[in-house]
């Protein structure tokens, strides 16, 4: 199977990014849940805040994966790069500024990524 295109990539890593915000909208709606009934099963609410606040930093974290064959943000940047040409909206040293600068970008993420 070939590498994927970067339509491909971009609804893949939209998907991680929309499950993500998914698991997180879930914690912050148990964090504000009415005591009275988070107090009526806390191990059953406990766990599933918890277990909602790690599944997000789980889909977070795949957004910046290191394992080979990924599909992260690196992966979307490096096919950028090789399809700097065919973008429709943008020149190739326009496409080359953006990924330089997602690059930066990413780079000061690397202290957050590893806590992650």
């Amino acid at each position: 199977m070939g590498k994927p295109t970067i339509d491909q990539i971009l609804v893949s890593l939209n998907n991680e990014v929309m499950l993500g915000r998914g698991y997180l909208t879930i914690a912050n709606g148990l964090r504000g849940a009415d005591a009275v009934v988070f107090k009526s099963s806390p191990t059953f609410f406990g766990l599933a805040f918890e277990a909602s606040l790690q599944m997000s930093q789980m889909y977070a974290a795949k957004l910046y994966d290191k394992t080979s064959k990924s599909v992260t943000v690196r992966s979307l940047l490096d096919r950028a790069k090789l399809e700097a040409a065919t973008f429709k909206h943008g020149t190739p040293e326009q496409v080359s500024l953006a990924v330089k600068d997602a690059e930066k970008r990413i780079a000061g993420l690397q202290d957050i990524l590893l806590s992650v």
